[in-house]
């Protein structure tokens, strides 16, 4: 099973050097030939090992209040982890604006709920004062169509915050482009189409980004400068 896993990245890692692209190759978000490795219940089946209790509220979780960022866009960025259920976001395609969430050090520590593709994601990340800041993000996953074939498997989230007043605010949907299942998974961020982001597990930051994590990310998300934005660095912290 090891060698057959070895032997399909290493042919698509060919097969991604065969189509040099300077901008960003969406189609490879509903091929049937990357379908293996677009699994997102996988990612996080592979990562959570903590499952909320049965008495463990929504509310217990939620965000204070929705005047804690008014007017402000919160979005979820679920970096999967494996059995390491904390992920950094490594890099992305776009620069946040000073006050934006998400505005450096973004990570996501993945808890798991009772019922089929329910997670719960404490989300953080640093602001421009280099504060640290901390909220849950309430996920679903969904399936989208492919292109020529049938899913069998849910490859995208929906992404909602959901605050103590019972309130809640949607961030849209995420689609899983590319897991190893290991140590690395790239999101396509619809509501900023065609942005991705790519999250590294904690283990994984000594050893950087692999190779044929980063040719995928290339491939689907650009190749040039503008397209890879670091967004970790080692004075990063969370809260």
């Amino acid at each position: 099973m090891k060698s057959n896993r070895s032997f399909s990245c290493n042919m698509l890692t060919i097969s991604l050097t065969r189509h040099v692209m300077a901008y960003p190759e969406t189609r490879i978000d509903d091929d049937i030939q990357y379908a293996e490795y677009q699994n997102i219940n996988k990612v996080f089946k592979a990562r959570t090992i903590h499952h909320l209790r049965p008495s463990t509220s929504v509310a217990s979780v939620s965000a204070p209040s929705p005047n804690v960022m008014p007017g402000r866009r919160i979005k979820i960025k679920m970096a999967l982890q494996n059995k390491d259920s904390f992920s950094w976001m490594f890099n992305r395609t776009y620069l946040p604006k000073a006050g934006d969430p998400e505005y450096a050090c973004v990570y996501a520590n993945v808890t798991k709920l009772h019922g089929t593709g329910n997670y719960v994601f404490m989300q953080g990340w640093t602001t421009e004062n280099n504060v640290t800041v901390e909220i849950p993000l309430f996920v679903k996953t969904n399936r989208t169509p492919g292109v020529g074939y049938i899913r069998t498997e849910d490859n995208a989230m929906h992404v909602t915050l959901k605050f103590g007043n019972g309130t809640e605010k949607s961030f849209g949907l995420y689609k899983l482009i590319y897991s190893d299942y290991k140590s690395c998974d790239i999101l396509r961020v619809m509501s900023r189409y065609p942005a991705c982001e790519l999250y590294l597990h904690r283990r994984s930051l000594d050893k950087g980004v692999p190779r044929e994590c980063m040719s995928i990310y290339k491939y689907a998300c650009g190749r040039e400068d503008n397209y890879h934005y670091p967004v970790y660095n080692s004075t990063c912290k969370t809260k």
